[in-house]
């Protein structure tokens, strides 16, 4: 995200919750999903990820002085329907292959992302519209709704099986309209909040060493609750974590205090993060129908060459970008 004021350290934090992201999906394509690495990657190092983004990107909206909401929220939407586009064919061949429908289309634009990963700019303008509109609200009673519907978030998937038949046939017929309740509504607001709470960071002396042991319990808890649900329920997937409550603001708090004069080098890392997070996907399954033409035996090799093309393909388009000829491609972040 674009912003006035410049916080090198967390265009690098971007960069490396981007990679997370990468490696989560690669996991899903390559990995066994019963092994340790998997596990590691997909259900809890990863987790933490969009989380993370989610308190940056509120962070850095509340942070400016006389900030347009409509001019993000328009950036964003324009994001999504650039990259929508260019998901397009792929949206066609799941139409062919899993025979959706135009209806399913339409519900996953506005609901679940026009792509598995697109979620997050929808989600994301739906957060900072619930936090803007809420801004000058009491914050107790803010942070206790919000508080809330993450918690009903937490309870839809991850702990799903703490609820009753009764409670777990209301989730299913709201999943039957709206298909899940990791969106802005319940799951990013109360990251975006805590991204607006972080800006008035200032104001208060921090201990570093503070920082330091919040992350690591946050750290701490994260391995313990992902190992668990992932022995105890078996989930292949789990999408949310209620460690990263704990985890996602001690990030933000251990890179927003790493200072850069090299200011465009981060900004690079910020464009980077935005185009390889958005891109990923296509060079993904291309890598994933290579690997089976060459029948490539290890998904060790498959990850690892996957990883390699989608950077190196992310930083072309930034270098790129940055040419007089080149510069549509700046739509893509």
């Amino acid at each position: 995200m674009e912003q006035q004021k410049s916080f090198p350290g967390l265009d690098y934090l971007k960069m490396i919750l981007a990679l997370l992201v990468v490696m989560r999906h690669a996991c899903q394509y390559f990995a066994p999903s019963n092994s340790i690495f998997y596990i590691i990657n997909v259900n809890i190092l990863s987790v933490c990820a969009v989380p993370c983004f989610f308190t940056i990107s509120g962070y850095l909206f509340f942070s400016r002085e006389n900030a347009s909401i409509k001019k993000q929220c328009i950036r964003l939407f324009r994001l999504y329907l650039i990259w929508t586009l260019l998901y397009l064919p792929l949206n066609v061949v799941l139409i062919i292959n899993k025979k959706l429908t135009i209806l399913d289309l339409l519900k996953n634009f506005l609901f679940s992302g026009s792509y598995y990963h697109l979620w997050f700019l929808p989600a994301l303008i739906v957060a900072l519209l619930l936090n803007y509109w809420l801004r000058n609200k009491n914050i107790v009673i803010v942070a206790i709704c919000f508080s809330f519907l993450f918690i009903i978030a937490l309870l839809s998937e991850p702990y799903n099986f703490l609820v009753s038949e009764r409670i777990d046939s209301l989730f299913k017929f709201y999943a039957s309209i709206f298909l899940t309740c990791r969106n802005g509504l319940f799951f990013g607001s109360i990251y975006v909040f805590i991204g607006r709470m972080l800006t008035n960071i200032d104001k208060y002396e921090i201990n570093a060493h503070k920082i330091i042991l919040l992350f690591v319990i946050g750290l701490l808890f994260l391995f313990a609750e992902g190992i668990l649900l992932s022995l105890y329920k078996h989930y292949e997937v789990i999408n949310i974590l209620s460690a990263c409550i704990i985890l996602s603001p001690m990030m933000f708090l251990t890179f927003i205090k790493i200072h850069d004069t090299k200011n465009f080098s981060a900004l690079r890392c910020r464009r980077f993060s935005t185009v390889m997070f958005c891109s990923h996907p296509i060079i993904l399954g291309i890598t994933s129908k290579l690997c089976k033409i060459i029948q490539m035996n290890s998904w060790g090799g498959g990850l690892v060459i996957s990883i390699f093309l989608i950077c190196i393909a992310s930083y072309l388009l930034v270098i790129f970008s940055e040419k007089e000829k080149f510069k549509i491609i700046k739509l893509l972040y």
